[in-house]
């Protein structure tokens, strides 16, 4: 099956003897021909087109609270209680209010192979009830997400405790190739002080040559301290 969105849709809608129009956001095509389906052109009369703002209606309601949509029904974007989806006896999003999909429903009735299904956003926008009516949902698929873990820390200061770490594999890269062959072919072991470039502590991840080495640090692991002294080098605590 093949799916289009259609990005607009109009469709005319007449229920209880009263006819209005119903916007559709979201139209889901689904074609078992195999190709894929344009999505329907806006009527002539219902193109939108570029007006400055001076000449909007709502220029005219600066001041007025409900700016002309009634203190009582209220001005909502969401598809229950909008859209032209009023039920009989002035309620909002019932059953009999759907006439407008009814009749869209009815319009392509005539193409078998066509299922015209509308995405409406029933249950609220974005993470709407999450701890409520989607709250199998989200234990589900988003386990964790509400809540708070940890002690609370007024005022962090990351500074105080950055710590940048090298591993032995890469001390003598620091000093570079022409100090590792000196130090091989001579009897004095070179001095790397690794907080002048930027890192604090050594840990003990990779293999140290056995030349060798003398290493300044603020912080030294266990296993970094063992294989430096075990390739003849020393270990110096610096500020």
């Amino acid at each position: 099956m093949v799916r289009a969105a259609a990005q607009r849709g109009w469709v005319e809608g007449r229920e209880g003897g009263r006819e209005g129009v119903v916007l559709i956001l979201s139209i889901i095509i689904k074609s078992s021909r195999g190709r894929m389906l344009t999505p329907p052109p806006l009527p002539p009369s219902l193109t939108i087109s570029p007006q400055p703002s001076r000449l909007s209606k709502n220029r005219k309601k600066r001041g007025h609270v409900s700016a002309g949509h009634g203190r009582v029904g209220k001005h909502r974007k969401h598809p229950g209680t909008s859209w032209g989806l009023e039920g009989r006896g002035g309620g909002r999003g019932g059953r009999e209010g759907r006439a407008g999909i009814e009749c869209l429903m009815q319009r392509n009735s005539h193409d078998s192979s066509l299922l015209l299904s509308i995405s409406l956003s029933i249950g609220g926008r974005g993470n709407a009830g999450g701890q409520h009516h989607h709250r199998i949902l989200m234990d589900k698929y988003h386990p964790g997400y509400f809540g708070k873990v940890g002690m609370r820390h007024f005022h962090v200061l990351k500074n105080r405790t950055y710590t940048k770490s090298v591993n032995v594999d890469k001390l003598w890269s620091l000093l570079g190739a022409e100090a590792y062959e000196t130090a091989k072919s001579g009897d004095k072991a070179p001095v790397l002080d690794v907080t002048q470039m930027g890192f604090f502590k050594v840990l003990g991840k990779g293999k140290l040559p056995s030349v060798p080495l003398v290493v300044k640090a603020k912080y030294f692991s266990k296993d970094a301290e063992k294989k430096i002294k075990a390739a003849g080098g020393a270990t110096l605590l610096t500020a």
